[in-house]
């Protein structure tokens, strides 16, 4: 039976299923959009820049020699000069550099009889590994700065003191506290480097001086590495 003011339940159930309809129509179409907008897409290509490649010569190592004395041989820039052996009181063997601006610098080498008591500015450790002198450690600081009374050496009142460094004791020059002396050591043996040869067994006791105003101690550091016992 049909009232005023009821609609139909069947004309709300129709217009409910064209709404349906019309939404699953529209749903149909943006997929249908969708699919062949991507298959009329062109192939894409993908493509890799190729690598800029530049060759560089590799940096030139600065030249060498090799000085072969009697029992051993070292390896130090070419610029470098043997100055002679003094065998009394100590064996010592003696180098310099002549390169413009940069000829004071001196290597001192003691072979056996080697000298005691001597006090340096700083310290370079090292070990012996193989039968081969191993730089473990950087040359150290002024050791004024880390040795009697800092700041002011002078009120030490002594010329030497005892110092340490990396766990290697030396003497530390409080009166020449200026100059630059480089001594090596080690923890066991102090500056006294025990290394075999063939038929027996030397001593040898480095000292590295360098008055530059910028010093250079990898040529030390580099002279011990190639240093050769034969």
């Amino acid at each position: 039976m049909y009232r005023l003011g009821r609609r139909s339940k069947k004309k709300t159930k129709r217009k409910l299923w064209v709404v349906i309809l019309f939404v699953l129509l529209a749903l149909g179409a943006v997929v249908a959009y969708t699919v062949i907008t991507f298959l009329n897409e062109p192939d894409e290509q993908i493509t890799t820049t190729q690598a800029i490649t530049r060759e560089y010569a590799p940096p030139k190592g600065e030249e060498t020699r090799n000085f072969n004395q009697d029992t051993f041989t070292v390896t130090l820039p070419s610029d470098w000069v043997f100055k002679g052996n003094n065998e009394a009181p100590y064996n010592i063997y003696s180098y310099q550099a002549t390169k413009k601006n940069a000829d004071n610098r001196w290597l001192e080498v003691y072979v056996d009889r080697v000298p005691t008591g001597v006090a340096f500015n700083k310290i370079l450790p090292v070990i012996i590994e193989s039968n081969k002198i191993v730089v473990t450690g950087s040359v150290s600081e002024n050791c004024v700065e880390f040795t009697g009374p800092k700041g002011n050496p002078a009120a030490a009142g002594v010329d030497k003191l005892a110092a340490k460094w990396q766990g290697v004791d030396f003497l530390c020059d409080m009166g020449n506290y200026t100059r630059n002396v480089v001594g090596v050591g080690t923890t066991a043996t102090s500056h006294n480097l025990i290394l075999a040869s063939p038929s027996s067994k030397h001593t040898f006791y480095f000292k590295y001086i360098d008055h530059n105003s910028n010093p250079d101690y990898q040529i030390l550091e580099n002279a011990l590495e190639s240093f050769t016992v034969h």
